[in-house]
């Protein structure tokens, strides 16, 4: 996972541990609180490019994050060992990303891509 992600991932893999931090995200999920207000009230720190990229996922990509964030939690229930369904290997931060569902285990998941660069 590139540098530019890798910070705000691990800050946010820290919290998911928490089983009162993931209650509330659940409750935001359903509130459809915006992913970058989240990261917010979470002191999540992004960076312009990586906060560029979360604006610009389509309402169907929020919805693939919401459905598999909200399996990962209720699967985690009390669980401080609970991870976060994302499948994110990128390399290097592009200025689009691809929310894909993946299936894991019979398991919602998230696989993030590259969109490329228009020519």
């Amino acid at each position: 996972m590139t540098e530019a992600i890798a910070p705000a991932v691990g800050q946010a893999d820290v919290q998911f541990a928490d089983p009162a931090v993931r209650a509330r995200i659940r409750a935001w999920h359903e509130e459809g609180v915006s992913l970058l207000d989240m990261g917010n009230r979470l002191s999540i720190v992004f960076d312009a490019p990586l906060r560029d990229i979360i604006e610009k996922l389509t309402p169907d990509e929020v919805a693939t994050i919401r459905k598999a964030m909200i399996a990962a939690i209720d699967r985690a229930g009390q669980s401080t060992d609970a991870q976060m369904p994302i499948d994110c290997t990128l390399a290097a931060l592009p200025t689009a990303v691809f929310v894909n569902p993946e299936d894991v285990g019979g398991e919602p998941w998230v696989r993030i891509t590259a969109r490329p660069n228009p020519a």
